[in-house]
């Protein structure tokens, strides 16, 4: 459901009755409205698989769970002030290929919120992430 194409005051007078509604006649009593944010899907690159920031992995072999992105998430709202992450990060090839071609480094996919701290990190087209400053583009 959208309501872009309302003013604030036309909004602000519908939620209350939008809210009870929902909540009485749907039965959802944890029905809450939320402010649409926009999200925007970043491909960081040159990741290396070795602990050279707030993480602790060291081979390929420690990509394989849910620990990795953890981290990932972290380490990269951390190390960038007001970047925040909305979604768990994603590798951007597969564990078997890059343990066959002996990579030491990855690309991995971001969804997080289009905020300033993103629209700065995107001017200058650079993320801090594992110690580092990383190439990254939508």
């Amino acid at each position: 459901m959208t309501m872009a194409g309302h003013s604030d005051d036309e909004i602000d007078h519908l939620l209350a009755g939008c809210h009870s509604a929902l909540t009485r006649d749907l039965d959802l009593p944890d029905f809450v409205f939320e402010k649409d944010i926009k999200k925007i899907k970043v491909l960081v690159a040159g990741i290396p698989h070795a602990d050279t920031g707030f993480s602790s992995l060291g081979k390929v072999d420690d990509w394989v769970g849910e620990k990795v992105f953890d981290e990932l998430r972290v380490d990269i709202e951390e190390s960038n002030p007001g970047v925040v992450m909305s979604g768990k990060p994603s590798i951007f090839s597969s564990i078997h290929a890059m343990k066959s071609s002996k990579v030491t480094k990855c690309l991995v996919l971001f969804m997080m919120k289009n905020n300033k701290a993103v629209d700065e990190a995107l001017a200058v087209g650079k993320l801090c992430l594992r110690g580092s400053n990383r190439a990254f583009r939508i």
